[in-house]
Order: C-alpha cells, then structure tokens, then sequence
C-alpha cells in the first residue's frame, strides 16, 4: 500500500504532466474518462498560478501584451512548478 506522500508525490506529477499513472489515484466520472478528469486539474493548475502572475506582474503583462505574457508565464510555471 502507497503511503500518502506516495500518492501526494504521483498526483503532482501527474498534475505537472510528467505521469500518466495517476489517472488510477482518480475516481472514475459519471461521464468521461479519469484521464478528462485529471487534465482539469492540470489546466486548473496553470490558470491560478497565471492568474497570480497576471496579479503581480500588471506592468509586465501590459508591457508584453496578453497573448506573450500567458506564453510566458506557462514556460515559467513548467520550469519552476
């Protein structure tokens, strides 16, 4: 049996992208698959800590415009998760 920090462990990564097992530590939907269910949280994820950024870095954001400062902030959130 998996301790918690096991499954915490996994489910970030799988969160993160860089897992696939995880879809098994995800209850099955009425409707869909583990799979739609776990890319939610992925993008979930991604949204707030932009979101965050958009909030902290207004001048950048206006600077760089909406569409490179999302780029950005994706490639920052993949390098510093």
């Amino acid at each position: 049996m998996k301790t918690l920090a096991q499954i915490q462990d996994e489910l970030q990564r799988a969160v993160l992208g860089e897992a696939n097992r995880a879809a098994s530590l995800v209850a099955s939907p009425p409707e869909g698959s583990t799979a739609d269910r776990l890319h939610v949280y992925q993008s979930a994820y991604v949204l707030r800590l932009t979101e965050f950024l958009v909030n902290d870095y207004e001048k950048l954001l206006a600077y760089l415009g909406d569409v490179r400062f999302r780029k950005m902030a994706e490639g920052y959130i993949k390098a510093h998760p």
